[in-house]
């Protein structure tokens, strides 16, 4: 993954990236939320959200209110609030 921005959540003990996959010919933005346990980022227990297949994101922030915020480069709308809260997202079971 390529990575463009990050946040922590310190109550959850998770790590919030935003990024985009390596491949150039199909390159799409994703959410990555990785537990971080002891101090340690626990990759295996990570979880990824498809954003946009369009658009440059860069940036992320969870907001007081639950919700991801996230920026976007372009002329059109660039910031963007999560449908669901980090609560919700991570209460989803793995797909």
């Amino acid at each position: 993954m390529l990575v463009t921005g990050a946040d922590y959540d310190a109550n959850t003990q998770t790590l919030l990236l935003v990024g985009y996959s390596r491949s150039w010919f199909n390159r799409r933005a994703w959410l990555w939320l990785y537990p971080v346990r002891d101090g340690r980022v626990d990759e295996a227990g990570g979880r990824r959200f498809l954003l946009s297949s369009s658009g440059q994101f860069e940036g992320i922030a969870l907001g007081h209110d639950g919700a991801i915020y996230f920026t976007r480069e372009g002329r059109d709308i660039n910031l963007f609030r999560s449908r669901l809260s980090l609560a919700a997202l991570l209460a989803e079971p793995p797909r």
